[in-house]
């Protein structure tokens, strides 16, 4: 009997993986796309996939440890692009001039987002960060549909989040079932 070559196991389960995660991103996008049109949640699909394209490139090991840190995460950044807009806003409003009424609400989120990473990850992290930007350039849409926007991530987010899970989840014995049998072929 022979041992499993990890390096072999790891090619079967990426290339396994890769496929059905792009059949699960169709899928969803498919899903998406018709019930967005008729929900009017359609204009916010980046307020799903970011935290997915974010959940497949963390370098956390486990899987629902990755879960949390895009939840939690992505919802700070949410909170954090609504609260710098609207608080843009009111400062300007006020007038207090350019670059510092975007600056005064932005140091308290950077900070958070940057100095705090190592104490809290799960909380600010790089994909608050990213949620931050991304909900900053729709401004607008932060403000006026904030509701649907939050919706959209928790909702979708997880459901997306947790297929992925799943398929990760799967594919993993079928991986190294694939693997022992080709490495049974080649002892032949």
């Amino acid at each position: 009997m022979t041992t499993m070559d990890p390096k072999l196991v790891e090619r079967k389960f990426i290339y396994k993986f890769s496929w059905l995660l792009l059949i699960w991103i169709m899928v969803m996008n498919g899903i998406v796309q018709t019930l967005g049109v008729k929900m009017g949640f359609v204009h916010f699909g980046w307020a799903i996939f970011i935290g997915n394209i974010m959940f497949f490139t963390l370098s956390e090991e486990n899987l629902w440890k990755k879960f949390a840190m895009v939840t939690i995460g992505g919802f700070v950044g949410l909170i954090f692009a609504y609260l710098l807009t609207a608080g843009a806003m009111a400062l300007a409003m006020k007038g207090v001039g350019a670059p510092w009424y975007i600056l005064i609400p932005l140091l308290p989120m950077v900070f958070c987002l940057v100095v705090l990473s190592h104490k809290l990850p799960y909380v600010f992290n790089n994909v608050g960060f990213a949620y931050l930007i991304a909900g900053t350039i729709n401004s607008e849409a932060i403000l006026v549909e904030t509701k649907q926007i939050f919706l959209t991530f928790l909702i979708w987010g997880t459901i997306f989040n947790i297929g992925g899970i799943v398929i990760w989840k799967a594919v993993m014995p079928w991986a190294i079932s694939s693997a022992k049998k080709y490495m049974a072929k080649q002892q032949q």
